[in-house]
């Protein structure tokens, strides 16, 4: 009992409880069978500004290139789609999976889009694949926004200002993502097992989900996971956001495409007051790239995006997303997306001389050939290598 209590000590000790959750002092923490909860009982009285200290040193790292896995995705819902085996989780420090809503006509938070789908099976599989690959991987689960026929009902617009259903809802997150806490899974290949812990929560924040209300889920949100998880949000634009966020969220993952691609970094300082500019984070668009910021349409405006985060004005950089139709471009893109902010050398079934150049040649047709805005055709891994005209 007293070396269980002094391993409690230690993992509790400054800056560090709000860690508790990673690496080492989670390995730690499960040898000497500690709980949350067991955290929770021991936590320091001033463990808020501990957090705060943390928080500066930002909870994804110093550098951090992130992607999202749509679970939905493929038409074999029971099963894993073969595509999914391509995806390079080694190249993601920050990996949001979803999607993630409110369950009909309730209040709790639920793996789904809010129709029949169960969906366990692929999230379970995405966190041993990606635990396999990467064992320092960050997932985090995200609430994605309603785009059934139960408009408010998936999402928590419908809550309004009911203080009684945003805490019932913040406490149904807390307990989903805890509940992930210690425990573990077979590893993709071998005989091993691997932590299924999850680090974060995030809200899509679009459609449904930009509301009035959005601002005290967050913050509901941020009191239940507080410290040892990220609370962040994705958005396209800046409505409904107040100075609350800037103590609530972690980062704001911009949205720099679509319905987003016109709105500025200045436009969340402004709404956001006390918002660190660092922890905005850039969002791309491998998927379909001419629906990016102007700038980011062109490669050198991808370029000029990576270099903001090697020169030290913003944390990191996101790519949407791993796992559509187009995954063969979209992986080779998020492979030399991470090498270029980290400075490594993965490997990514291409010449590693020619990476660079096949995905700053396709970029703008997102590894397609024919007409924007017409019926075009995914370029595979070998036209890609061959050089197959995108026009």
């Amino acid at each position: 009992m007293k070396w269980i209590l002094a391993t409690v000590t230690a993992i509790l000790t400054g800056a560090n409880f709000c860690l508790a959750a990673e690496g080492a002092q989670a390995a730690q923490a499960a040898a000497a069978g500690i709980t949350l909860d067991t955290l929770e009982a021991h936590k320091p009285k001033d463990w808020w500004h501990h957090h705060q200290v943390q928080t500066l040193t930002s909870p994804w790292g110093s550098r951090f290139v992130n992607s999202h896995v749509l679970l939905i995705e493929g038409s074999e819902i029971a099963g894993i789609p073969p595509a999914w085996n391509h995806i390079r989780f080694d190249a993601v420090d920050v990996l949001f999976v979803g999607p993630f809503s409110v369950k009909v006509g309730g209040t709790d938070f639920i793996l789904g889009d809010g129709s029949d789908l169960n969906l366990d099976a692929r999230f379970e599989w995405v966190v041993r694949a990606a635990r396999t690959q990467n064992s320092n991987i960050k997932i985090v689960v995200v609430q994605y926004m309603d785009e059934s026929d139960n408009q408010d009902n998936t999402d928590f617009k419908s809550f309004g200002t009911d203080e009684t259903k945003i805490t019932r809802y913040a406490k149904s997150v807390a307990s989903f993502v805890k509940g992930y806490y210690n425990k573990t899974l077979p590893a993709l290949s071998g005989s091993g097992r691997l932590s299924a812990r999850i680090d974060g929560y995030d809200v899509d924040v679009e459609g449904s989900n930009l509301s009035e209300n959005l601002p005290r889920v967050v913050a509901a949100v941020r009191m239940e996971l507080k410290p040892c998880f990220s609370v962040s949000i994705t958005s396209f634009r800046a409505e409904f956001l107040d100075s609350s966020i800037a103590s609530s969220c972690d980062y704001i993952s911009m949205q720099n495409y679509d319905g987003g691609a016109e709105t500025e970094p200045e436009d969340y300082l402004t709404a956001v007051k006390g918002f660190k500019r660092e922890r905005l984070v850039w969002g791309l668009h491998s998927e379909r790239p001419w629906v990016n910021n102007v700038a980011c349409q062109k490669f050198e405006g991808v370029k000029s995006k990576v270099k903001e985060v090697s020169d030290g004005k913003a944390l990191g950089i996101w790519n949407w997303r791993l796992n559509s139709d187009n995954y063969v471009y979209e992986n080779l893109f998020q492979v030399w997306l991470y090498n270029a902010v980290h400075g490594t050398r993965l490997h990514a079934l291409v010449d590693d001389s020619k990476l660079e150049y096949i995905v700053e040649r396709y970029w703008q047709k997102g590894g397609r050939k024919g007409e924007i805005g017409s019926d075009m055709t995914i370029l595979s891994l070998q036209d890609l290598v061959k050089g197959v005209s995108p026009d």
